[in-house]
């Protein structure tokens, strides 16, 4: 995933709090932010980054800006790219033609491409449209994909629509059909990235400074979950019954489904509040603190037992149902977040690799690293990708290739070429068997 030109952005924050912001765009980037106490001050802006920061790029500016809305519709529909026809052959890699747009992002499942402004539409793997919203006047942020890979997350207005109402929130459907939600407030509120469940049937919002709303996908009505006295900032889903928030400046809360709130306890953890990372089947989540582009400073596994602490440095994405890829200290791992137990793959990493992170509503995501099939790809700063299997731990090293977007279906990592020349796949098993 990546973006090709200057997009509708969100400054990444995530020292000691939760994502609330859009996902990731090629080659520029975008990233999750929180909430309103010091290190944690909710940024909208534009980045006209033409590359994607490497893991030592200065913190982005936190200075609120507003949101850049995309042109009046009808959007001008992007069009496919593919790498220059000059170039060399390499063995495993191929061009991999990706529409131009501010923003896209991958599907959960791998199948599917969200481009976004200008527009909204779901592309497949193979670079065909099969999903587009029409009648809309602008798109303003993106908030990624649905759990289910089902459809996307996005905020925008409709044609002629009273102004009153400000932004509205949209499903797009991989199969066709655009539904708006029923906010039951006049607007989106800044204080928490909408969060799907694991079913992608629900996601909740925060709809007024107070206001946690859970709406259901198909817009067929919602309900509000909680009105606290004080402003609420959406953490995410810690499984798919409970939702964690912060209340005021540092109260943590959870909420189920009945409306019914309880204390959350994260030792170890900051107060003010720390990202959360939905595992893909619903029953865990891992929560932690991290900078823009630097190592995680603490983090622990949460379920229905509680949490506990879990000792990681970085993450690189899901490899099963709740089976995390992570670094730490110098050795790549795989954690199961259901027993709490890590399996080491291979070391020598590096023990100073971290990735920028990028809010979605399953919970932000690193930008230079994709999970696939079994097999993991990164790259950003580094003079190779590097490609492993997490079943042998075996690593090849792929030379020529630009920053890692993420992996497709049928194990490919997409990667943009250094030149700008367009972009290309990386077939991870086909690279490993040289």
């Amino acid at each position: 995933m990546g973006r090709i030109v200057p997009a509708v952005a969100a400054a990444l924050a995530l020292a000691a709090l939760s994502g609330l912001a859009v996902g990731l765009a090629l080659p520029g980037w975008r990233a999750a932010l929180g909430g309103d106490t010091p290190g944690d001050a909710a940024t909208l802006g534009r980045a006209g980054a033409t590359a994607p920061p490497s893991p030592s790029a200065a913190t982005p500016s936190a200075t609120a800006t507003a949101l850049v809305s995309a042109p009046p519709t009808p959007f001008p529909l992007p069009t496919a790219t593919a790498m220059p026809s000059a170039s060399p052959p390499r063995a495993g890699v191929s061009a991999f033609a990706l529409p131009r747009a501010a923003n896209t992002s991958l599907s959960p499942d791998g199948r599917y491409i969200e481009v976004n402004l200008p527009g909204e539409a779901i592309y497949d793997a193979q670079g065909r449209r099969v999903a587009e919203a029409t009648g809309l006047a602008s798109i303003s942020t993106t908030y990624g994909w649905l759990g289910d890979s089902s459809g996307t997350l996005f905020a925008g207005s409709r044609a002629h629509a009273d102004p009153a109402r400000g932004q509205r929130l949209f499903v797009l459907r991989v199969g066709g059909g655009l539904v708006e939600l029923p906010l039951g407030q006049p607007e989106v509120s800044p204080h928490g990235l909408p969060r799907s469940t694991s079913d992608g049937d629900w996601i909740a919002v925060a709809v007024a400074e107070r206001t946690v709303r859970l709406v259901a996908t198909d817009g067929s009505g919602g309900r509000d979950l909680v009105t606290a006295s004080e402003p609420v900032l959406v953490l995410g889903w810690i499984d798919d019954q409970r939702l964690a928030y912060r209340e005021g400046a540092d109260r943590l809360r959870l909420v189920d489904r009945q409306g019914r709130v309880s204390e959350l306890s994260a030792p170890g953890l900051p107060r003010t509040g720390f990202m959360v990372v939905s595992a893909p089947d619903g029953t865990a989540a891992l929560l932690a603190v991290s900078g823009p582009s630097t190592p995680i400073g603490a983090a622990a596994i949460a379920d229905a037992r509680g949490s506990r602490p879990l000792a990681i440095d970085m993450y690189f994405g899901w490899s099963g149902p709740h089976e995390l890829v992570a670094r730490r200290g110098d050795d790549l791992v795989v954690i199961d977040l259901a027993t709490g137990t890590a399996r080491r793959v291979l070391d020598g990493v590096g023990t100073a690799l971290s990735f920028p992170l990028f809010a979605a509503a399953r919970g932000p995501y690193p930008f230079g690293a994709g999970v696939r099939d079994g097999l993991v790809c990164w790259k950003n700063s580094e003079p190779v990708m590097s490609v492993v299997d997490l079943a042998t731990g075996r690593r090849v090293t792929v030379a020529g290739t630009g920053t890692v977007y993420g992996a497709v279906a049928g194990g490919r990592c997409i990667a943009n070429r250094p030149d700008g020349g367009g972009y290309e796949a990386i077939d991870m098993r086909a690279v490993l068997a040289r």
